[in-house]
């Protein structure tokens, strides 16, 4: 009752401030960057008071003032053309302004007096090797890069060629420890923390990573950030087709039938609501993925063509409402289907179950800059999504015939994989944030996040174990959950920016408050009764709302002109995955040995601290160097309750149960070097080196529960290698460009990961080989064809064949959530063909 009335508090609370404020005009902070600078004479330097500064194709701009400083809040990241014109001055337009995500681009103008007529003077903006408003680890990657330059397949490839990433894991996290967002909002569950939508490579503006140090206004993370950032629509009508494949097989290389088809058009429109015409912008973007995946010649028979299909769509329409104000809606739908292939039915591939996810999200926000000093936002949402697994249960237990009847690992010669299951989970999200400069010095930044979520699931899977009977025989657990639940995530926090004389600091604090709302009922007598038995602990029936504090601190030093330092340290909390405490909520013991949840799993905590140090060399050529420490605490694990061998009989049909508790921790340190080069206009290339450490008690959370039912080596509480523990990688970006064709070069470079070998007495003992592997992308150069470009281009993708490391899936809890990306399972080299369209 007294999470209940919380709740209700917050939520009637919440909804009086959003009264408060809906009816002012907002803009969204985490989304856009800033512009801001001076505009002075070329020849006397006196500043310019009043000149005007245009940002072209927008409705954006502002006037120096008094001292001829001007500032552009609410600019979407990008690339523009800025304009700063004054009578009696010539116009000066820089071009290629990049504007970044949560960043204060500088851009100073110098105007001539115009006595006789003068042109138009144009400037191409140079790169900034070093941005003094960046205090962390970020990194920022265009969307043109993931579209058109780099060869790989999704932004999430881009993620894996940063300093510090292995697979998914950030500087030795878990993978779930990582917030994904796309224009600022979740695209994940909260029942498994995995990636819930997928977009069009096409409509990718930016993609900011941060992967330590992430500021105040950023939770629910213990690792790192990644928000991707979408188009939308320009002042003239653009377009793009896109498609490839792999469709040649030869001995040289395989062939998944993969084919890849994107398009996206955006450009302005106006509308009339039956009274005046308002200006408008939209931008839609789609794709579609077709594939027999890695795995084809196993499952053709079995299925038939496509194995593996997907499509996305991604959409925004803007309106120009005033100067300052923007209202835009965005819709965006993922849809997958798949067989996914397990090694373990080879023999019997018609009994894998078919898999389906289905995600849309709705969202609305209102954009204004009320001045150059404040700004504020708004933002709606309504997140959808549905996945199934469509296999068959037509016996309890399932009738499995296994090739050795006392190994249920061994392969599976008959029968239907025993898995139904219908998820849902349906998120209402509303964010608001202000900004504003309440000194000369100060940027102050304050928020609220409130999410709120329907979850529910009707689930029914078996897992085949060795059997401790008597018999030997294969034992089955049986997973069945059939609940229905209403978490809600409510966040505030503030966050003073203080920028004096090329020093930056961040003083960040954050307050979350996580309400699960799980209720049980009734636990069975059955269950106490066994509790009592195996002198387990007592498992409470109701969730507790938990409070959490979170401080931030970050500080970035000039050392000169060309040096630069930070240092920051931060906690961070994040809830767990909510499938660890809702699972078999109905704590059923019908089974060999049952995993169930605990209501009383608590957020797990990050500790972390980084330095950097950055340096020009020279022109175009930037050094960084970065060290981090971290410590993971309250990771889940399971604890496992069986009773002693003398009491278990042939005719027992449980030994116990399982369940998850906040029992592992884990460290993670080491230093990254990032060396970038500009070597001549055709030819640039970035190098980094990482060296990392990721030790802990536990690598995933049913770890425990496979040393007692597999009797696989137990750590005993003890720290050990990660599986993702890779402790040297090193990383080659190049590209050389002329007029005829670019050619773009992915080298990489991994030290062994962990692996535990048969007969050891410790996880993770050995190490296994080390791994290189090579991408080549060559793409020729416009050509005109039909009214507009046309670019070929070829990729081979593995070029020694190298034979990938992936992690073997873990059926047993929520990774069997995990979204499938046939593209990037494991695969030998690859010879792809495509072309790209321009209109």
């Amino acid at each position: 009752m007294h999470s209940q009335h919380l709740k209700n508090s917050i939520s009637c609370s919440f909804f009086i401030l959003c009264l408060a404020v809906l009816g002012l005009s907002t803009a969204m902070a985490g989304i856009t960057g800033t512009l801001s600078g001076t505009i002075v004479d070329k020849e006397s330097g006196t500043v310019l008071r009043g000149a005007d500064i245009v940002v072209e194709g927008t409705t954006l701009g502002a006037q120096a003032d008094k001292n001829g400083y001007f500032k552009i809040f609410n600019l979407p990241a990008g690339h523009y053309d800025v304009s700063a014109r004054m009578i009696g001055y010539a116009r000066v337009t820089i071009t290629q302004v990049r504007i970044n995500i949560d960043l204060d681009t500088k851009l100073n103008f110098k105007l001539s007096a115009e006595v006789l007529p003068l042109e138009e003077v144009v400037i191409t903006d140079s790169k900034r090797l070093i941005q003094g408003a960046i205090t962390s680890s970020t990194y920022f990657v265009s969307g043109n890069q993931i579209y058109d330059e780099l060869p790989i397949e999704s932004y999430r490839d881009a993620i894996g060629l940063l300093p510090g990433v292995v697979g998914n894991h950030v500087r030795g996290g878990r993978d779930t420890d990582v917030l994904y967002l796309l224009d600022g909002l979740p695209i994940q569950g909260a029942l498994s923390r995995e990636i819930s939508s997928y977009f069009p490579n096409s409509s990718i503006v930016e993609m900011m990573v941060q992967t330590g140090g992430f500021s105040a206004e950023y939770g629910h993370a213990g690792s790192g950030i990644v928000n991707v950032i979408s188009k939308e629509g320009r002042n003239k009508v653009e377009g793009n087709l896109k498609f490839y494949t792999d469709f040649i097989g030869t001995e040289f290389a395989e062939s998944d039938k993969m084919r890849r088809l994107e398009f996206n058009v955006g450009g302005p429109m106006t509308i009339g609501f039956g009274g005046p015409l308002v200006n408008a912008k939209y931008f839609i973007s789609a794709d579609l993925n077709l594939s027999d995946t890695p795995a084809r010649k196993k499952l053709d028979d079995a299925f038939g063509s496509p194995i593996f299909s997907n499509y996305n769509i991604n959409s925004k329409l803007s309106f120009d409402i005033a100067r300052n104000t923007i209202l835009s809606l965005q819709g965006l739908l993922s849809n997958w289907k798949w067989h996914e292939f397990d090694p373990q039915w080879e023999l019997n591939p018609a009994g894998l179950a078919e898999s389906k996810h289905y995600s849309h999200r709705l969202s609305a926000s209102l954009t204004h800059t009320f001045s150059p000093k404040y700004f504020a936002t708004l933002r709606v949402a309504h997140y959808s999504t549905e996945r199934s697994i469509d296999g068959e249960i037509e016996t309890e237990p399932p009738e499995l015939l296994f090739e050795d009847a006392t190994d249920p690992r061994s392969r599976i010669l008959s029968g239907n994989q025993p898995w139904e299951e219908k998820t849902t989970e349906d998120v209402d999200i509303v964010k608001f944030d202000v900004v504003g400069s309440v000194a000369p010095h100060h940027l102050l930044k304050a928020g609220i996040d409130y999410q709120n979520y329907k979850l529910g699931s009707q689930n029914i899977q078996y897992v085949a174990l060795p059997s401790k009977t008597i018999g030997g025989a294969i034992a089955f657990n049986r997973t069945q959950n059939n609940f229905e639940y209403t978490p809600t995530f409510t966040s505030l926090y503030l966050l003073d920016q203080i920028r004096f004389k090329g020093i930056t600091a961040n003083l960040g604090l954050r307050f979350d408050v996580f309400d699960p709302d799980i209720n049980i009922e009734e636990v069975p007598q059955a269950f106490k009764k066994v509790q009592v038995r195996l002198n387990a602990p007592a498992i409470g029936s109701n969730s507790a709302t938990h409070n959490t504090v979170s401080p931030r601190l970050v500080l970035s030093l000039p050392l000169s002109e060309s040096e630069r330092v930070h240092v920051n340290y931060g906690w961070y909390y994040q809830m767990p995955p909510l499938y660890y405490m809702t699972t078999n909520a109905d704590r059923r013991l019908d089974s060999y040995l049952p995993i169930i949840g605990n209501t009383e799993i608590e957020p797990i905590k990050t500790v972390a601290t980084e330095i950097s140090y950055k340096r020009i060399v020279s022109d175009d050529w930037l050094f960084v160097i970065t060290g981090f420490v971290k410590r993971f605490e309250n990771l889940i694990d399971t604890q496992t309750f069986v009773l002693a061998d003398s009491l278990i009989g042939d005719d027992l049909t449980n030994i116990g149960y399982s369940q998850y508790v906040n029992s592992a921790s884990g460290d993670a340190s080491g230093f990254e070097v990032t060396v970038q080069k500009k070597f001549t206009p055709e030819l640039s290339a970035r190098v980094s080196y990482t060296y990392m450490k990721a030790r802990g008690t536990s690598s995933f959370a049913e770890e425990e529960f496979n040393n007692i039912a597999f009797g696989s080596p137990s750590g005993e509480g003890s720290e050990f290698p990660l599986s993702w523990d890779q402790r040297h990688s090193i990383i080659v970006d190049a590209s050389y460009e002329t007029r005829v064709f670019r050619t773009s070069l992915l080298y990489r470079l991994f030290s062994p990961l962990s692996v535990t070998t048969p007969d050891s007495e410790t996880p993770n003992d050995k190490r296994m080989s080390w791994r290189n592997i090579l991408d080549i992308r060559i793409k020729m150069n416009s050509t005109k064809l039909l009214g507009g470009h046309m670019k070929p281009f070829f990729e081979i993708r593995n070029l020694f064949d190298e034979n990938n490391v992936v992690a073997a899936p873990n059926k047993l809890g929520v990774r069997a959530y995990k979204l499938f990306d046939p593209i990037n399972a494991n695969q030998g080299r690859r010879l792809r063909l495509g072309i790209i369209l321009d209109f």
